[in-house]
Parts: C-alpha cells; sequence; structure tokens
C-alpha cells in the first residue's frame, strides 16, 4: 500500500514537473518573441562587448568606464556565460534578458508558496503565475531589455528566500554566506539595490528582533549584520575599484529631489504605476476590449493596494502579536514601500521612460496578492474556478498581444555593419548610438568606438566604454540620422584632416582616411 502511495506521489511530481517545463518553454518561446522584436542600442549592446573583453583575460575590465548601476555582479555572469557558448551574436540582448526574466519569475513562485499549507501553496503559484507571467506588453518591453534592474530584481528574490531557509530551525550554517554573497553581489552591481533589497531586510531584521522571542533573535542579529556588512563593503569596494585595478565607476551622487520637482516625481510615480501595470485606461475608447482589460489589471493593482492596507492593519494592532505577522508579507510590503519612496524623493530624472524604478512593483505586487487570497480561494469551491479561467484569458492576453508584435524589417545598424565589412573598413569612431550596435551587429567583425565633439573637435567618449579602444588604429568616421549633431563632416576633418573616400548608405555618411587618425589623440 505504501508503495502504490509512494508510486502516485511521484507520478503527480512527474505530471507537474512535466506541465512546469511545457509552461517554460512556452513563456521563453514568446518572451524571446518579445525582446528580439526591439531594436537594440549601445546600451543593450555594451555588455556583449564588456563580456567579450573578460573572455579575452580582462576580467577586472581594467580600462573600462562603467555607470554607477555596472551590473558587473549580477547581468554580467550571464552574459559571460551566454557568449562562451556562442560567441558575440546579434542576438544575445534579447536571449540574455529573456533567461534572466524567466529565473525571475522561478524565484517568483518558489517566493509565493513559503509558509503557506499545502492546499494554499497551489492557489497562490497560479495567482502568482498569472500576474507575473502574464504581465503587460508594456512591462515586458521594459525587462526583456537588457542590462536593467530585472538581474538585480532576481537576486534580491533569491536573497529573501535564502533569509527564510535561515529562518528555518536556524539553518544559518548553511545559508548565511550565500545570503552575503548575494546581497554583496547586487549591492556591488546596482545602487537601487540598496532602497529596494537590503534597507528592508535592514529593517525586517530590525522589527523582528525586538518582537521576537529570545531563543528566535540569534537569526535576526546575523541576517541584519550581514546585509549591513554587505551594504559596508559594497560601499567601500564602488569607492575603490580603479584602485584596485578594475574599471572605472563613474558615481552618481544620491540626494534628495528638489521641492519644486517633487509634484513632477509624483506625476510620472502614478502614470508609471499604471504603465507597468498595464491599467493605464486614460484616454482609451470607453467600451473596447482593450479598455476592458486595463481597467482588470486597474481592478487587481487596487486589490493589490488593499491587501498591503488589510496587512497594516491586522498585523501592527496594539498590542502587536508577533505570531500573527505573515514575516514574508512584511519584508515585500517593506520593500514595496521604499521603492516608491525611492521613486518620488531620489534626484532623479524622471519621464515616461523611468518606468524601469519601478519593475519591482509589479513582482512584489503580484506575490502579496497571491499570498493574501490564496488562503481565501482555498476554502471556497466557486473561487479556484474564477481564480484559473482570469490566469488563462491573461494567459491568451499575452500569446495574443506577442504575436502581433514584429521585428523592424530594415535596421540601419544592420546593414551599415554588412557595408562596412565589404569595404575593408573595421575600425572606427561613430556617436554613441551607432557605435557598439554596429560593432554586436557585426558579430565583432567591424569595431565602432563613440566618440563626441568638443570645441569643433571629436574627442573619445568614456562612457561605457575601454580607454584602450582608442589606441587602436581607426581609418573611418560614421556619423548621420541622429537629432543632435554629435558628428558632421566639417567637425570630422577638423580633427582627423581630409578623408580620401566618402560613402552614403541609409542617410548616414561614412568619411575613410588613408592612415591612422588614432594618432591625432595623442593617448
Amino acid at each position: 500500500m505504501k508503495l502504490q502511495s509512494l508510486f502516485k506521489n511521484h507520478k503527480y511530481k512527474l505530471l507537474y514537473s512535466l506541465i512546469s517545463i511545457i509552461v517554460i518553454i512556452i513563456l521563453g518561446l514568446l518572451y524571446w518573441h518579445i525582446s528580439s522584436s526591439n531594436i537594440f542600442n549601445s546600451d543593450n549592446s555594451a555588455p556583449v562587448l564588456e563580456a567579450h573583453s573578460i573572455l579575452k583575460g580582462n576580467i577586472q575590465l581594467k580600462g573600462w568606464n562603467l555607470s554607477s548601476d555596472n551590473f558587473y555582479t549580477i547581468d554580467l555572469p550571464f552574459y559571460i556565460i551566454v557568449e562562451s557558448i556562442v560567441g558575440i551574436k546579434s542576438y544575445i540582448p534579447a536571449l540574455v534578458p529573456t533567461i534572466i526574466y524567466l529565473l525571475t519569475i522561478i524565484a517568483s513562485l518558489y517566493l509565493s508558496t513559503i509558509n503557506l499549507f499545502n492546499k494554499e501553496k497551489i492557489y497562490s503559484l497560479i495567482i502568482s503565475f498569472g500576474l507575473i507571467a502574464t504581465a503587460p506588453i508594456f512591462y515586458l518591453n521594459q525587462t526583456l531589455v537588457g542590462p536593467d534592474h530585472v538581474g538585480t530584481i532576481l537576486f534580491i528574490l533569491i536573497s529573501f528566500i535564502l533569509i527564510f531557509k535561515i529562518l528555518k530551525k536556524g539553518r544559518y550554517n548553511y545559508y548565511l554566506i550565500p545570503f552575503f554573497i548575494i546581497s554583496f553581489m547586487y549591492l556591488f552591481g546596482d545602487p537601487l539595490s540598496r532602497y529596494i533589497g537590503i534597507i528592508p531586510i535592514i529593517l525586517f531584521s530590525i522589527f523582528f528582533y525586538f518582537y521576537e522571542e529570545r531563543k528566535n533573535k540569534v537569526s535576526y542579529i546575523l541576517i541584519g549584520g550581514s546585509a549591513i556588512l554587505s551594504l559596508i563593503l559594497s560601499l567601500i569596494l564602488r569607492g575603490y575599484t580603479l584602485q584596485l585595478g578594475f574599471f572605472n565607476l563613474i558615481k552618481i551622487s544620491n540626494t534628495f529631489v528638489n521641492l519644486s520637482q517633487l509634484n513632477t516625481h509624483i506625476y510620472y510615480f502614478f502614470y508609471s504605476l499604471l504603465k507597468i501595470q498595464g491599467a493605464y485606461f486614460f484616454g482609451e475608447t470607453i467600451f473596447s476590449k482593450n479598455t476592458l482589460l486595463d481597467l482588470l489589471r486597474f481592478l487587481i493593482l487596487i486589490l493589490i493596494l488593499f491587501s498591503i492596507y488589510l496587512f497594516c492593519k491586522k498585523s501592527f494592532k496594539s498590542p502587536i502579536n508577533i505570531n500573527k505577522i505573515d514575516k514574508l508579507n512584511f519584508l515585500l510590503i517593506t520593500s514595496f514601500i521604499l521603492n516608491i519612496l525611492a521613486f518620488i524623493f531620489a534626484n532623479i530624472t524622471v519621464n515616461v521612460y523611468t518606468s524601469r524604478y519601478l519593475m519591482f512593483l509589479p513582482i512584489l505586487g503580484g506575490l502579496l496578492l497571491a499570498r493574501y487570497l490564496s488562503p481565501y480561494i482555498a476554502k471556497h469551491k466557486i473561487y479556484p474556478i474564477i481564480t484559473v479561467l482570469i490566469v488563462f484569458f491573461l494567459f491568451f492576453v499575452l500569446i495574443d498581444k506577442s504575436s502581433h508584435i514584429h521585428k523592424p524589417m530594415n535596421i540601419p545598424q544592420e546593414k551599415i555593419s554588412v557595408f562596412l565589412k565589404k569595404h575593408n573598413l573595421k575600425y572606427g569612431y561613430g556617436s554613441y548610438w551607432n557605435s557598439a550596435t554596429i560593432t554586436l551587429y557585426s558579430e565583432n567583425k567591424v569595431k565602432v568606438r563613440q566618440v563626441l565633439s568638443y570645441n569643433n573637435k571629436l574627442y573619445p567618449y568614456l562612457w561605457l566604454s575601454n580607454y584602450n579602444w582608442y589606441t587602436r588604429k581607426a581609418d573611418f568616421v560614421i556619423f548621420g540620422n541622429q537629432k543632435t549633431k554629435i558628428i558632421t563632416k566639417e567637425i570630422a576633418i577638423n580633427s582627423f584632416g581630409k578623408p580620401y573616400k566618402e560613402y552614403k548608405i541609409d542617410g548616414y555618411t561614412i568619411l575613410a582616411w588613408n592612415y591612422n587618425i588614432s594618432k591625432k589623440y595623442n593617448l
């Protein structure tokens, strides 16, 4: 009888595993299609070139100038792994974010089941999947183009999982060191992680240290202490990357927003929140399929906010009963609130494109709503049916929306890379937005390095670039199709002398010299 029961359990586990693999493959193909439809720019191409530099032996990226959110310890390892297998390929900026987001979904689904009963876990998984895996196209267009903050979110979710491994019977012997390493990695690679990752963990540790029983305090001391230590270490090392033989980190100071700009930040917070939730119905036709979908997602957003309100109301009644507080929900809500506060009060440039700073909110909100609703759904017969139907509906909406997305037929940078190879022009200069992209589309067979103009001359643009690039032999400049005249023919001639040939292609101009123009830089 026991053997039969065991076989039955294994049969169900095998079935669940098979279904999960099929779903992940389908999602991967959908995400790949969405991601591949984007025209990649130099921001997206830079990590491919960084990974190439590391694979060539420059592990520390010495000579490179990276931005404050350098992603060196977050996204870059994924690029290195993929590139070590396939080499430099133009599809890597689509493939790597797809892999990272799939792993983020898996981590989210695992996290959604922590400290729930078996029956509740099933519904929490279904709701989490429905809200996170079938996210709106606008949100997926933000997350499936890297490098961005999705890798950071993945690492933070893993650190959250490790926290509850540590808390489970005090298992800090196995999980404390991985927790410290993961925390350091996202803190070193992305300053945003301080507000959405490590500070919530520190506040979580402090709160439960004071309210937990004496025998349970050790775990919170270790978690909070490790979090603080990883924060301090990351701040120190970020300040000395150049001195330690690594890349030059271009630092951006963190300040509070000016009072005069606060209303702009508040406006763009609500705008971005509605857009990434797929709930922006303003200006839409009242009776249309898209508006109804937007209103459904708006209702989901209201439910997320309402569940946060109910959790806070229930948890913080005086006197506080620590046994009635869901620890994971506390951590998720703390991160949710701090993400909002960081967006509103930090002195960052906000506009219609800065919703990327709020990309953690849909994941946190999806987890919170799933964990809040699952106990109620498990107790009623009709709710599971409604829940499954809504999830299926959102899944088919994603398939339908993605089917209308098509990759542009004409990508100028791809065409230019072929032209340059054909004319044996393999190393030259161009504007930032035309440099790494042409290099990527040529699969590194043509190298275009970014320059900018100053005082009517061209100079190396040391942003997501390597200082040593400008000491190599170069013989052409490409420019055109840009609103700001960063490079013109007159500026190029003033910088390098009269070219011996001039080509025109797709609105771009290519000037070629029969000598090494990099010598003009005297680097």
